[in-house]
């Protein structure tokens, strides 16, 4: 990701078919009932140049069957890159027996990895996902419901591909396959994180990768941003008042 570190609490969504996100560009958080996101759906056209840097197959542990992929993209700097990372997940579901559908997975949750990093999400038209609520399905690209989950539901930051109440659409057993999920950043560096994945009273877990600050970097601590907020907050106020 072309763009210097920057705190960003929403979402960044990107408005191009095969390009990435211009700098700046915000979104509210979908989860709120706010703003659609519009998010990429195609592979983005510099994907050509980056280089794999790592690979993990995690099964889960819990009521679900299956695994999630996590591949770590890097943009090199020799092919004019910034030495950045995106990090790209598939999931998959291979429970036997009655449905069960994956209508959530939380990835990060409770170290806050994404902690101040800029983030383009966007999904491939790739996977083999079931509608849900006669709506349209996951592999066809359009991921409505990739959010970064805000400090203050209680969870975290993470981010999270939702389902069920937001009217999105499931992976089904016993052979169904996301799109290809990925999240472009600013981080240089990479760590394990834990993988949630959940249906209405079951939960399954795994570990994949999320970024990591770096020697050369400094990421705020989740008070710090809070205090950052409460100050941007008196700002608006004190502007709304003159």
């Amino acid at each position: 990701m072309r763009m210097t570190p920057a705190v960003v609490v929403s979402l960044l969504a990107s408005v191009a078919v095969a390009a990435p996100l211009l700098p700046g560009t915000s979104l509210e958080n979908p989860a709120l009932g706010t703003a659609t996101p519009d998010f990429t759906n195609a592979l983005p056209a510099n994907y050509a140049n980056y280089v794999l840097v790592t690979t993990l197959v995690s099964p889960y542990v819990g009521a679900f069957a299956g695994s999630v992929t996590t591949n770590v993209w890097r943009d090199p700097i020799g092919s004019g890159g910034d030495d950045t990372l995106t990090f790209e997940y598939i999931f998959t579901n291979t429970t036997v027996g009655s449905p069960q559908d994956i209508v959530r997975a939380t990835i990060g949750d409770p170290t806050f990895p994404w902690l101040g990093y800029a983030i383009d999400a966007g999904a491939d038209g790739s996977g083999t996902s079931t509608p849900a609520f006669g709506s349209i399905t996951w592999s066809d690209g359009d991921p409505n419901f990739i959010l970064r989950d805000p400090t203050f539901s209680g969870e975290g930051l993470t981010i999270q591909w939702m389902d069920g109440v937001f009217n999105g659409t499931v992976i089904r057993n016993p052979s169904n396959v996301s799109a290809r999920v990925w999240f472009d950043t600013n981080a240089t560096a990479y760590q394990p994180t834990n993988v949630g994945i959940q249906d209405t009273g079951l939960v399954a877990s795994a570990s994949g990768y999320a970024p990591k600050a770096a020697s050369n970097e400094v990421i705020p601590e989740p008070g710090t941003l809070a205090l950052l907020g409460l100050g941007l907050a008196a700002i608006a106020r004190r502007r709304r008042k003159s």
